[in-house]
């Protein structure tokens, strides 16, 4: 049964890549062209769209810049907060459920690398690592779902996690609709703060590891 639904999801997936191809619809102006009304209805549909694009793999920060430029900074901010947790989610469960043996076969090196942070401490590290605008947000969500982590210690902290950079692109991409050259500047700042602040978490995190090995 499981092979079935793996069988299914994938034909889901090339067929929602297909879409995208002939459509272009990875870029702002087609957003703006289909989500652009400032109603709820509207919103609700880019949060739906935009975890689906997140759960499959795309930059989560591109998104987030398309909700800050749509939205303006606050109502932004709060539909690609939710579109990152729920494709957070989504992306979980997925492979918790369906896909263990063919994502291990295809990503089992790359996975080793994030069960190393994930392992100890699931809540303090998922925010590190969200925090730190490196490394890739999908990967994180297959390891986290493949290695059986808490999904509330998971999910919770990535939802902590996700706040900086989401708060950065939001800013940007309404600074940038607005020409607010101040909120683009502030936005810049704010990206390396949260770069120093993530690299300071996952520093002192190896260096307790080091400290309790030796």
């Amino acid at each position: 049964m499981r092979k079935i639904l793996l069988a299914l999801a994938i034909l889901v997936v090339v067929s929602f890549f297909y879409i995208i191809y002939k459509n272009d619809i990875i870029n702002p102006s087609w957003f703006y062209s289909h989500f652009g009304e400032k109603k709820i209805s509207s919103a609700v549909q880019f949060v739906l769209l935009a975890s689906c694009f997140i759960a499959l793999g795309f930059p989560r920060q591109f998104l987030c810049f398309v909700s800050g430029y749509l939205y303006g900074f606050l109502w932004g901010l709060l539909c690609a907060l939710l579109s990152s947790v729920v494709a957070c989610s989504i992306t979980y469960f997925a492979v918790r459920f369906l896909g263990r043996e063919f994502i291990v076969e295809k990503l089992g090196t790359r996975l080793k690398k994030v069960e190393y942070f994930l392992r100890k401490h699931p809540f303090t590290m998922a925010i590190s690592i969200r925090i730190m605008p490196i490394g890739s947000n999908w990967i994180t969500n297959l390891a986290a779902g493949l290695l059986g982590i808490p999904p509330l210690a998971f999910i919770g902290g990535s939802a902590l996690g996700f706040i900086p950079q989401t708060t950065v692109f939001a800013l940007l991409g309404s600074g940038v609709k607005i020409g607010s050259t101040a909120q683009i500047i502030i936005s810049i700042i704010f990206f390396f703060c949260a770069f120093s602040l993530g690299y300071f978490l996952l520093s002192r995190h190896k260096k307790k590891n080091s400290q309790f090995v030796n």
